[in-house]
């Protein structure tokens, strides 16, 4: 008897010992699994701390564009004098626009192409038979993009099919 007593209690130890395994082994699962969660998570922290950051850029990039119009402006103007004031602007927007180059700022294109508003905002729109609809005509101030942010539409005119007598005497 005191063998069966011995070998129930053993049983009950294998039991035990196998159900502190399983216990233990969850218990791993359960650590592996919220450790890579974890992980996730600062992953995921890392990109939107980075993609916040490009943001604020964006806006401090938004800041100085007036100033680069100005100057821009004021080169067109001064070309007609050929003064050293032009030589003088021409050099400071080269490089106000390296910097931006370098920032990673690029110009929105605009000439000949189709409107797009998402990254056009249309000023003015005229009428045309020699253009197709929605195509730009003109570039009233250029547009910018930082990375995949819109910092300002480039703005523009557009062109519109010319709407006359004739057309409108043709459809009757």
């Amino acid at each position: 008897m005191v063998k069966d007593g011995n070998t129930e209690e053993h049983q009950e130890d294998k039991e035990e010992k196998r159900d502190i395994e399983k216990e233990l082994e969850e218990m791993k699962d359960k650590y592996l699994r919220l450790l890579a969660e974890f992980d996730n998570f600062k992953k995921r922290e890392e990109k939107e701390r980075i993609r916040l950051s490009d943001v604020v850029k964006a806006n401090v990039i938004k800041d100085f564009l007036p100033i680069l119009d100005d100057l821009q402006k004021a080169l067109e103007n001064s070309r007609q004098h050929q003064s050293k004031i032009t030589e003088g602007i021409e050099l400071v927007v080269k490089k106000f626009n390296d910097i931006l180059k370098n920032k990673g700022v690029k110009e929105i294109k605009t000439q000949g192409e189709v409107f797009n508003p998402h990254y056009h905002e249309a000023l003015q729109v005229r009428q045309s038979d020699e253009c197709p609809p929605n195509l730009i005509l003109e570039t009233l101030e250029k547009g910018y993009m930082y990375k995949d942010i819109l910092i300002r539409p480039a703005r523009v005119v557009v062109s519109a099919e010319k709407e006359g007598i004739e057309k409108n005497e043709g459809g009757k």
